[in-house]
């Protein structure tokens, strides 16, 4: 899917969750409403976007190189603060067309379009290299199973860096009952919603991500691609953790 609904979903904590209406003023249907406040992966989602908001944000100065792969809608970087910086730079790389399509209206929106780049690229072949500040990278390595692929995906995001640059990647965890060694904060799940979510999810629309990784695993695959200085950020049931990583300056 493109990546208008995952930028629906996130934008929804911030106005019309107070509201129970979407942004063209409709009222929610009450499985509109379990869906966007209560099913524990799109709740996670929404909490790891606010961390990503906050740690790009405090990368934001001038001459910064700011990328987003794939960039979806690319709010996390066209809602940042930019006031009193002249000099910066923001890349959006997608495969889809429709979504990069999304981006450039969007930053139309945010009267950012002369500091905006857009490129349609596979990420395991991007052409960026020693280029970007800051790298952000949410959802490509929860549809890849392969821990060779994604370790190669961490590769080519390694390469896209500047030296001492920083990447700002994600990842899902396993639930309890793949994994006996989840990560899940279970007191905080919403059951009764965690069984909606799976009936509509893997029952009715067939989403079934095949990557879901542990933290560990995560940071060691980082690790493998050359990446050091980690640090953690979990959501509040610890299913979507953010993970910062940095590339070496020499």
């Amino acid at each position: 899917t493109n990546g208008y609904w995952t930028d629906y979903m996130i934008e929804h904590q911030y106005k019309n969750r107070f509201n129970g209406t979407d942004s063209d003023g409709r009222s929610l249907t009450n499985l509109e409403k379990i869906f966007l406040d209560r099913f524990p992966l799109v709740v996670a989602t929404q909490q790891r976007a606010v961390h990503f908001s906050r740690i790009i944000q405090s990368h934001v100065r001038e001459d910064a190189v700011i990328a987003s792969l794939p960039c979806g809608l690319m709010r996390d970087l066209l809602a940042l603060d930019f006031s009193g910086i002249k000099n910066f730079k923001l890349i959006g790389i997608d495969i889809d067309n429709k979504s990069i399509n999304y981006a450039q209206k969007l930053a139309e929106r945010y009267q950012l379009s002369a500091h905006v780049e857009f490129y349609q690229s596979d990420a395991w072949n991007q052409p960026f290299e020693n280029h970007f500040t800051l790298l952000t990278s949410n959802g490509l390595n929860v549809y890849e199973p392969d821990d060779d692929r994604v370790t190669a995906l961490y590769r080519q995001l390694f390469k896209a860096l500047r030296l001492g640059g920083t990447l700002v990647t994600s990842c899902i965890t396993p639930s309890p009952d793949t994994d006996p060694n989840s990560e899940w904060n279970l007191d905080v799940i919403d059951w009764d919603a965690m069984l909606q979510q799976k009936t509509l999810y893997s029952d009715i629309l067939n989403f079934n991500p095949r990557g879901l990784r542990s933290s560990s695993v995560t940071k060691m695959q980082l690790s493998d691609a050359g990446f050091e200085d980690f640090d953690l950020i979990w959501d509040e049931a610890r299913i979507f953790p953010t993970i910062i990583a940095k590339k070496p300056r020499s």
